[in-house]
């Protein structure tokens, strides 16, 4: 009893640690991005209508930093490759990047993240056809622009449910380090989810006859703020929503076809014992 209570103590100071941290941390930055005026004014793909600071999302990094700095440097690829990712959006924060060399930095770090993983032992086309796909998600979290709590809140769901499926099904990562990303969410939360998709965007712009590698203001989530006027915290209240009810029906369908794998097991062993007493006989 006294070695659980001591653990928990000892669990429960760390967190609190971070937690400082990050926050302290992201006040610091938010007088550091002001006094350097490192600022986003809106353009033809913002929703936001008023210059906001930029580059608030370095709290994840830190987060993890300080994770990899207090449980004993796991991870290290994945470090490495978030390194890469935080050091071109901080760049592109400061001044505009090529979009060829984001993707390339997106790549080649999402490539750290699959050797950590282990994920190079799969087959090859197996491995590149992921790596394409990840780096495409990742993009697509930078297509969220301007929504208060958006990016924040439906990530906050899939952390969550990451956390779920680590304990509860499938464990592939330390819970230390998703306890991590939680705390940076609910930091980033707390300044961004405030009151003051993407594939739907693309087959919308194609019928437009548009180019879709231009900046521009038709996401759902944009129509949803600009045209149709709702609320910000409305929008990002729908989308986690949206995030938490596919999150559910994806858990729900694992475990359906869980439970239907284990009855054609337990099936196909009852039938081999009624095969195996028939030779018997």
């Amino acid at each position: 009893m006294y070695l659980c209570t001591h653990h928990f103590y000892h669990y429960t100071m760390i967190y609190l640690l971070q937690f400082i941290l990050i926050l302290a941390t992201q006040l610091t930055y938010f007088r550091v991005a002001n006094h350097l005026n490192i600022i986003d004014k809106p353009n033809q793909r913002s929703s936001h209508t008023k210059v906001t600071l930029r580059g608030g999302g370095i709290v994840f990094y830190l987060s993890v930093l300080f994770y990899f700095l207090l449980q004993g440097f796991q991870y290290p690829w994945f470090l490495l490759g978030l390194t890469l990712i935080a050091g071109i959006s901080f760049a592109d924060d400061i001044k505009p990047q090529s979009s060829k060399l984001r993707l390339l930095i997106h790549f080649i770090a999402m490539a750290f993240m699959f050797y950590q993983l282990g994920l190079f032992e799969l087959p090859w086309y197996f491995t590149l056809i992921a790596l394409i796909v990840s780096t495409g998600i990742l993009n697509a979290y930078n297509f969220m622009d301007g929504i208060n709590g958006i990016t924040g809140g439906y990530s906050l769901v899939i952390v969550a449910a990451l956390w779920y499926i680590n304990n509860y099904q499938v464990p592939f990562i330390d819970n230390n380090l998703l306890y991590a990303l939680m705390m940076a969410l609910l930091v980033f939360n707390f300044f961004n989810f405030r009151k003051k998709d993407t594939v739907c965007t693309i087959v919308h712009r194609i019928a437009l006859k548009e180019n879709i590698f231009e900046a521009h203001r038709k996401h759902l989530f944009q129509i949803m703020a600009n045209e149709l006027k709702i609320p910000h915290v409305v929008v990002s209240g729908i989308y986690c929503l949206l995030q938490a009810l596919i999150v559910v029906g994806l858990v729900i369908t694992n475990n359906a076809n869980q439970g239907l794998k284990y009855q054609i097991d337990e099936r196909s062993g009852d039938s081999s014992k009624d095969m195996q007493k028939q030779s018997l006989c």
